[in-house]
């Protein structure tokens, strides 16, 4: 990312912690579609760099102003916030989990939960890529322990299938490398 685009950001992280229902205001407007660079480039700082732990700025926003502009346009817009929500889930007393309440409203979209998994399986890894899978799995089987919402439980199941079938492969791949 070119170097003058970090201030961009960090200038506008600024803002958005200053006011940030204004900016949202702003910032919709350019989300799209149509999805062109400047959409990108705004769905990208609103994700944030999970692998660096930098908060992605949607974080920012009301969830409510979030809410309300998906559901505007549900059919266009529900599945694309889950390419930018933050792709983590928690649960917190004080903090609303983004990807969650997305799986809770939305998730009964096959467009939506395809569109997160695909989001939550952005990242980067050191080591093996079967253990990254196994830990993975771990975590979400441990999440799904606790959870009650039917539309985040059916995007957890359909999830570990996959992941499931992606341990297998790496395992093979690893054992063919020595691994």
């Amino acid at each position: 990312m070119p170097h003058s685009f970090l201030h961009i950001q960090e200038f506008l992280r600024e803002i958005a912690e200053k006011n940030p229902r204004k900016l949202w205001k702003s910032v919709q407007k350019y989300l799209g579609p149509p999805i062109d660079t400047r959409a990108f480039c705004i769905r990208e700082w609103l994700k944030g760099e999970m692998n660096l732990k930098k908060k992605g700025a949607l974080e920012y926003f009301d969830p409510n102003d979030i809410w309300d502009w998906t559901e505007d346009d549900v059919e266009n817009r529900a599945w694309y916030l889950a390419t930018f929500v933050p792709p983590t889930l928690s649960y917190s007393e004080n903090d609303t989990c983004l990807a969650r309440e997305l799986l809770v409203r939305y998730g009964d979209r096959k467009d939506v939960r395809d569109s997160f998994s695909a989001n939550y399986s952005t990242e980067a890894r050191i080591g093996s890529i079967s253990e990254h899978y196994v830990d993975k799995k771990r975590y979400l089987l441990e999440f799904k322990k606790h959870e009650t919402d039917k539309n985040v439980v059916k995007w957890i199941d359909e999830y570990i299938e996959r992941l499931e079938r992606d341990i297998e492969r790496a395992n093979i791949e690893e054992e063919r490398r020595g691994f």
